[in-house]
């Protein structure tokens, strides 16, 4: 687990969501780590100095319950936080009001379980109706390689890792990429920045041979890296089947198409086709 500092501010609201539910999972003996658009922003934004490709509407936090019993109490306890409160639409959303008389709405920051509430396929199915469903498989391992991250002199939070961030946005991809192409258009930020992210030393000094075979394309390099820290991270079956669904024609066509957005520039998507292979090699190591 790295120990990092953070150099440049978040904004008051995400410093006071991140300060108010680091405490209060912490108090009650609960992992719990930041994930999602926050946990890319806080990595390569404000870490690394990359500008924001796409807004963070939001903050996500996952965290280890034993039972749903868990997770409500979780929720309860940070509903008693002033300007905390709770959404009308979604079990696993509260919003923070800075000023309720300007802000109809609020804040989002969401609650995603992981441990004791999943079934044997690593799937969380949301009460009452248990009809809405999240692939929460890998939230175990992405944990357990988390970085630390100082915010401030008197905040440290976990953050999922790159690598880990990687698995978890590919997975969410699989669950929503019907719906949005968000989760598609992070995995390429991440896929594309991955060398910058403080690894040039690792490319040029451990896999020069493989630079120097990409004609020295150091995108297609820190993407093979990070799939070779994906495939450390995760267990031998993930990786199966991570494999799997990247060589799936349809999915792979899919997945471009996503990651494009609204570019459609000549050789664009040959562009991602190779971005792709890369990461598959990697996999396979």
């Amino acid at each position: 687990m790295n120990k990092i500092r953070l150099d440049h501010q978040l904004n008051p609201i995400e410093m006071r969501i991140l300060e108010e539910v680091t405490r209060i999972a912490k108090e009650n003996s609960i992992d719990c780590i930041v994930v999602g658009a926050m946990a890319r922003d806080i990595l390569l934004t404000h870490l690394y100095g990359m500008p924001v490709q796409r807004a963070t509407a939001d903050v996500d936090f996952a965290v280890a319950v034993q039972n749903w019993e868990e997770f409500e109490m979780l929720k309860n306890i940070l509903l008693q936080v002033p300007k905390f409160h709770p959404s009308p639409q979604h079990v696993y959303r509260l919003h923070y009001k800075h000023d309720t008389e300007s802000e109809s709405i609020g804040y989002p920051f969401d609650l995603v379980p992981y441990g004791g509430v999943e079934d044997q396929h690593g799937q969380i199915h949301w009460p009452p109706d248990m009809d809405i469903m999240m692939n929460v498989s890998a939230y175990s391992e992405v944990l357990s390689a988390a970085d630390e991250i100082q915010i401030s002199d008197g905040l440290t939070v976990k953050v999922a890792s790159l690598p880990g961030l990687t698995v978890l946005k590919l997975f969410a991809w699989v669950d929503r990429g019907s719906t949005t192409a968000k989760d598609a258009l992070d995995l390429r930020f991440i896929w594309e920045n991955y060398a910058e992210a403080g690894n040039y030393p690792r490319i040029y000094d451990q896999h020069y041979d493989l630079l120097e075979g990409l004609n020295h394309d150091l995108t297609l390099a820190g993407i093979w890296l990070l799939a070779g820290d994906v495939r450390n991270l995760v267990s031998g079956s993930m990786v199966e089947h991570m494999l799997k669904l990247l060589q799936d024609e349809g999915r792979k066509d899919k997945l471009i198409q996503n990651m494009l957005g609204q570019n459609r520039d000549a050789g664009a998507f040959e562009k991602m086709e190779n971005m792709i292979e890369q990461f598959i090699n990697g996999l396979k190591g």
